[in-house]
């Protein structure tokens, strides 16, 4: 019965991720070559995403820095996550079922050029339509990739004969850890050119106000009207070509390095090819009426607020205002080294303690952090403790998005490309609303915003674990009516 059930589970693979040998099962030869080939396709990914965001992070990381006249910097932002969330409504599911994921990886990779290459003249005519195609490109191409790594990690689990959930954990994981490196690289990058072009004189403004404004005190109407609006820390000219030429450059390669070396999935069994319309339905559906995703929705959008904090306003409001721009870079990659060593061991983690332990674990670390920024000030404490608080963040940060995106593979393996197309919806919407009120909250209301949601999310997230524990002991229960009918 248990052989019966393990073939029936491998029939319902897409026939394009399975090989097998005399009609239905892998021989030990055959498994062991497509274990190779899945975590192939995994590593070939997780590098190109590595330096795709090598450029977009560090990018999005100076825009409240760098592009602050008009605040033009963040509301290319906001536009950029305005359209993501139209994008994933829309057609991000249908994309992948007519493309299938590799070739969605490779197209939206391509359409991130466009936003390096606008920071060459950067204007409100060229930074917001270069954002806006990284709006269209975005949902696609997060969504392909989570569709990629679990439809891989649930084949993966079936071979070794081991539990989807924490091999879900460790393909997010490893697939975060080698993600981070490029982050990592990205912000070498971005410190080094940017410390040896030096900045315009308007920095001495930064460190002449970072005593009462740095921090919970940054509010964008005080600063204003202080500076008269010419409070600025901006880059040397050269400096920013050559890094946006450094950047787009990576992206093109990246795309060619997918488009080359990876296999297609094709996540629709029978490669039907539903209307735009069904697509629409299957999302909305998906994201009101399906219970375990509906309160699993505020978990993913926190998980988006926080490295939209991060970008936003511990960038500008505390490191690039009491250190200067050309330390940012390091302090990130303080934070981007500790989220790379956490990546590579929370699916071992996750197998001794559970998920529930890992996400309250994350839920104290958060609140600790927030309170610990509103008390912070440039007189009491020293600069090394921003690269501690920056280490934590990249603990907590790494705990929220893992685990979210793998407890969405193991509650949805059956409509992935759906599923992490919602999950991408509330990521747009959470980074959204961090840059949108970038300019007009105070630092210490938004900290207070993030203590609330926190709380929030961890209460939704255990309702998602009782709904799911509840669906499991009905079908457990079903299973064995089925089983005592068939014996009488």
């Amino acid at each position: 019965m248990v052989a019966s059930e393990k073939e029936d589970e491998r029939e319902n693979l897409s026939p394009e991720i399975l090989v097998e040998d005399s009609g239905s099962a892998l021989t030990v030869r055959s498994a062991r070559k497509r274990r190779l080939i899945i975590w192939k396709n995994v590593c070939l990914i997780s590098i190109s995403f590595s330096v795709t965001f090598m450029a977009f992070q560090s990018l999005q990381s100076l825009q409240s820095s760098l592009n602050v006249s008009g605040g033009i910097g963040v509301a290319a932002l906001s536009v950029t996550y305005s359209v993501a969330i139209l994008t994933n409504i829309l057609f991000t599911s249908m994309i992948i079922s007519k493309k299938g994921c590799k070739w969605t990886l490779v197209l939206s990779t391509f359409t991130y050029m466009g936003f390096a290459l606008a920071h060459l003249y950067p204007t409100w005519y060229t930074l917001i339509p270069g954002a806006a195609l990284v709006g269209v490109a975005a949902g696609p191409l997060w969504a392909a990739k989570s569709t990629y790594l679990s439809t891989s990690a649930i084949e993966y689990s079936q071979i070794i004969g081991k539990e989807k959930g924490p091999v879900l954990t460790h393909f997010f994981g490893v697939f975060t850890a080698i993600f981070q490196t490029g982050s990592i690289l990205g912000s070498v990058l971005m410190s080094v050119i940017l410390k040896s072009g030096g900045t315009s004189s308007s920095e001495g403004n930064s460190t002449l106000l970072s005593t009462s404004y740095c921090g919970r005190e940054d509010c964008p109407s005080q600063i204003k009207k202080l500076t008269n609006g010419t409070f600025n820390n901006v880059a040397d000219k050269q400096s920013v070509v050559l890094l946006m030429s450094i950047f787009s450059g990576a992206i093109f390669l990246s795309g060619v390095f997918i488009m080359v070396f990876v296999d297609n999935i094709r996540p629709d069994e029978d490669g039907t090819k539903l209307p735009i319309k069904s697509h629409i339905f299957a999302t909305l559906k998906m994201s009101f009426k399906e219970k375990r995703m509906l309160f699993l929705l505020p978990v993913h959008t926190y998980a988006a607020l926080l490295p939209g904090f991060i970008a936003v306003d511990f960038s500008k409001s505390y490191v690039t205002c009491s250190l200067g721009i050309s330390s940012l870079g390091f302090v990130l990659m303080s934070m981007l080294v500790a989220q790379v060593a956490f990546s590579i061991v929370i699916g071992r983690v996750e197998r001794f303690t559970g998920r529930k332990t890992i996400m309250v674990t994350a839920y104290v670390i958060s609140v600790t952090i927030f309170v610990f920024l509103l008390i912070w000030n440039t007189e009491t404490f020293p600069n090394f403790v921003l690269y501690v608080i920056a280490c934590v963040f990249g603990l907590a940060k790494c705990i929220w998005k893992t685990e979210s995106n793998s407890y969405t593979g193991v509650l949805f393996p059956d409509d992935l490309k759906t599923a992490y197309a919602v999950v991408r919806i509330c990521m747009s919407l959470g980074f959204l609303v961090s840059f949108a009120w970038g300019y007009h909250l105070c630092v210490y209301v938004k900290i207070y915003i993030h203590l609330a949601f926190q709380s929030l999310a961890i209460g939704c997230y255990f309702v998602t674990e009782y709904l799911d524990h509840q669906k499991q002991k009905k079908e457990h229960a079903q299973d064995e009516v089925e089983l005592a009918e068939m014996k009488t």
